[in-house]
């Protein structure tokens, strides 16, 4: 049986040579942008999520995230979100940020949730790991299923993002330090999606049918 690290080195493989011969037929995913160039890369990104049609909000800083989140789930007339306690989310302190704006709507912790419960809520908010670029693909990692669940379960999914975050394509995350060999994730690609009934695409069958990514440019300490 192949171990981890070797299954890792042979998706990567794959996915390189994939790539090289769409580059050679002209096929596949247009030319990600200079990473170095942050506007020219959001927009490229924009145009990716848009196609998968996932929903983005760039914000500037903590207070115009709570607003833009609060706003969303607000006009959702959410009555339950589960929530992480971890990376961005707990770094800027957003479940309490949305406390303060959100007294109506109750944030559960997913440490108190079961899987039974998270399928009835009514919307799910994670931090996200990468964004890429190529694909307009958001990778959510997990080391618990209750943490992979809540991006799967309830009926939206919410998630919160740094454009430090954006890589040009899956390979360079796989290369990055941020990703973790140990970890398990979810990639999303859009929302939950099937053409099984009379070849017609229905959301929301498998999982959310509706994704949103909030990117917060400025995440200093809070």
């Amino acid at each position: 049986m192949e171990s981890r690290e070797e299954i890792l080195a042979r998706l990567e493989t794959a996915y390189r040579q994939a790539s090289t011969a769409e580059e050679s037929t002209g096929a596949g995913y247009a030319q990600v942008p200079d990473m170095k160039d942050q506007q020219e890369t959001l927009s490229f990104l924009f145009g990716r999520l848009q196609t998968n049609r996932i929903g983005y909000h760039l914000v500037a800083d903590r207070g115009e995230l709570l607003d833009s989140l609060a706003n969303n789930i607000y006009s959702r007339s959410f009555k339950k979100v589960a929530v992480w306690h971890e990376g961005l989310l707990e770094s800027l302190k957003v479940p309490q940020g949305l406390e303060e704006r959100l007294p109506d709507t109750e944030l559960l912790s997913i440490d108190t949730l079961d899987h039974e419960l998270l399928a009835g809520i009514d919307g799910g908010l994670t931090p996200v790991e990468a964004i890429i670029a190529q694909t307009g693909t958001l990778v959510v990692s997990g080391k618990t299923s209750m943490q992979l669940a809540t991006s799967l379960l309830p009926r939206t999914h919410l998630c919160v993002a740094h454009p430090a975050q954006i890589y040009p394509d899956l390979s360079a995350f796989i290369g990055s330090s941020a990703f973790d060999p140990d970890a398990n994730y979810v990639l999303i690609s859009g929302p939950s999606r099937t053409a099984d009934i009379e070849k017609k695409i229905v959301l929301g069958v498998h999982g959310p049918w509706r994704v949103s990514v909030f990117l917060v440019r400025e995440v200093g300490e809070v």
